[in-house]
């Protein structure tokens, strides 16, 4: 058979291998899209769309037949990170338990081979649902322990003696998420350990194994107050801590403030009785807090300015904090007396407020002027008072006026992101002849109820004047583990 032109020259696989250098390894999408742009491109990347994987539960057995061949073919299996994304396990679903016998034939395979590094059993949402795990499919797993550097479970108390008995001692990066309701009556044995013992005596030694963590993401629901005690365990090497859970376990100010070259914070509890407060010495090297406002106590002496100190003094102590992150904004004195002496400073205001009355004022504009450092805003609104559905696309634009006009001069402003659920779709032709601009603004993006639509900014230096043209961005690197400071970011583009 004659080549093809092409084929003289160059070898078209190696050419579609050198693309596929270029697409980041934890981009699966766009590795997915190129393998299916012809037969050659497919067979190609074969083993590069095995490395990374993520697959609903109820695929894993055309999954299983996929890596069968592959090792049939090449006597190997490549896969390195595995993402199972389920629903609520049913034992009386034939289709459930075919999965599950697939899924334990995978990990076994790949077990062989140690080359797992990374492992996810999770609902659609990252931070709700659960899911029931056979206990044979957590030992398979163990087979891979060794290796695992990230691990991210979301699990019922059936499934609580299995996991918390197997030891990921090379662990860097965990997100667990357990709860004892919603557990379904078939998981209920008698023969299972109390609850409540697995989670003050086995949840403290299996956290405590993981001598190599650097980032812990950790939820935990509807358990009696006072089970889990956080004040021994410690982590060496911890930077990242995310914890939210219907009532703060005890000792929880202490585990946090022992890890002094943590880098970034997230806390969120349901009960309106949190920790004690962190001293104003705790956590000197933080540079992105994220805290639900009913919780502020916790930081009213980390973040408060101090009787007669000046916002230059307050700074001078949180020398490092660039990201704050608020949730349930409810009044604008908190931004005044908290957030505001950071205004020179922060990088990153996100705000997410019940409604818009502690933002679209006339106070909020005056203070945004003094935050020259910001690169990114995102302000989220849940709720609006009905003004009628003309009014709403009118304020909308005002409020993104006003904003532009309120950070004019800094430099440093590169994107804003948007969402308010009451709003109107904004069009490009609602964005003409935008002016005042800041001048280094690329990217505003706009959410409501009907969806989300970013804007590419594009500046007029003779009229000092801007319009925008609607903009595809492309994802952010996909993480086994969730990291809260990823949302609502593009700072994967502004380097491009």
């Amino acid at each position: 058979m004659s080549k093809s032109p092409a084929e003289t020259c160059f070898s078209i696989p190696e050419v579609i291998l050198h693309i596929a250098a270029f697409i980041d390894n934890s981009d699966e999408g766009t590795l997915s899209y190129l393998s299916r742009t012809n037969r050659c491109a497919y067979l190609s990347l074969e083993q590069d769309r095995s490395r990374i994987v993520s697959c609903r539960l109820e695929n894993t057995p055309s999954l299983a037949l996929f890596l069968d061949r592959q090792l049939s073919k090449y006597e190997q299996i490549w896969c390195r990170s595995l993402e199972i994304i389920g629903t609520p396990y049913s034992r009386s679903d034939s289709r459930e338990v075919d999965a599950q016998s697939s899924l334990l034939s995978i990990l076994n395979q790949i077990g062989k081979v140690q080359m797992l590094d990374a492992f996810a059993y999770r609902t659609y949402n990252h931070r709700q649902g659960f899911l029931c795990i056979p206990r044979q499919i957590m030992t398979a797993l163990r087979a891979s322990s060794g290796t695992l550097r990230s691990l991210n479970i979301m699990s019922h108390p059936c499934n609580w003696a299995s996991l918390l008995n197997t030891d990921f001692n090379e662990l860097r990066n965990l997100q667990l998420a357990l709860t004892n309701s919603k557990s379904p009556n078939e998981c209920r044995s008698p023969f299972l350990p109390p609850e409540d013992t697995l989670i003050s005596s086995d949840l403290p030694r299996f956290l405590q194994s993981m001598g190599h963590l650097t980032n812990l993401v950790l939820t935990i629901h509807n358990l009696k107050a006072g089970i889990l005690n956080m004040s021994n365990i410690h982590f060496p090497a911890l930077i990242a801590i995310d914890i939210s859970a219907s009532i703060a376990p005890l000792g929880l100010t202490r585990f946090v403030a022992s890890h002094t070259e943590l880098l970034r914070l997230h806390l969120s509890f349901g009960e309106s009785f949190v920790p004690g407060p962190f001293l104003p010495q705790d956590l000197p090297k933080l540079r992105a807090l994220k805290f639900r406002v009913e919780n502020n106590r916790m930081f009213s002496t980390f973040l408060g300015k101090r009787q007669s100190e000046s916002a230059e003094e307050t700074c001078t102590r949180r020398p490092n904090i660039e990201h704050i992150s608020i949730e349930n904004l409810a009044y604008f004195q908190f931004l005044r007396d908290c957030i505001n002496p950071f205004g020179a400073q922060l990088r990153r205001l996100d705000l997410h407020c019940w409604d818009d009355r502690p933002v679209f004022r006339g106070e909020f504009y005056k203070m945004l002027k003094s935050f020259s450092a910001l690169v990114e805003l995102s302000i989220m609104i849940k709720g609006r008072w009905d003004i009628g559905a003309k009014n709403v696309i009118i304020q909308s634009i005002s409020e993104l006026q006003n904003l532009l006009r309120s950070l004019k001069d800094c430099a440093s402003l590169r994107a804003m992101h948007l969402s308010d659920a009451a709003s109107k779709p904004l069009e490009v032709s609602d964005l003409k002849n935008l002016q005042p601009v800041p001048p280094s603004l690329r990217f505003v993006s706009w959410e409501n109820r009907d969806g989300k639509t970013t804007f590419r900014i594009v500046h007029n230096t003779e009229s000092q004047s801007a319009h925008a043209v609607i903009y595809e961005v492309p994802p952010l690197p996909h993480n086994i583990v969730y990291d809260w400071t990823s949302r609502n970011t593009f700072r994967h583009l502004f380097n491009l």
